[in-house]
């Protein structure tokens, strides 16, 4: 014979996003360490993970990567 549990209370909670009140600021990567990006990128390094190290929108680095 199966006991019947009876289910998890189910929580209805709102999750407000997180607002980040500084905007983003494109930040200049100077040229010595685009060679050094390439690198971590041909070496599994994501580009969302390099725009998080560098603090800069994953495009700056996809253009970074073009020029090559």
């Amino acid at each position: 014979m199966l006991a019947i549990l009876s289910p998890a209370p189910v929580r209805n909670q709102e999750v407000a996003a997180p607002v980040n009140p500084e905007p983003r600021t494109t930040r200049q990567i100077p040229r010595s360490h685009h060679a050094r990006i390439r690198t971590w990128v041909n070496y599994g390094m994501t580009i969302p993970q390099v725009a998080e190290v560098y603090g800069v929108a994953v495009g700056v680095i996809e253009r970074i990567l073009r020029r090559a």
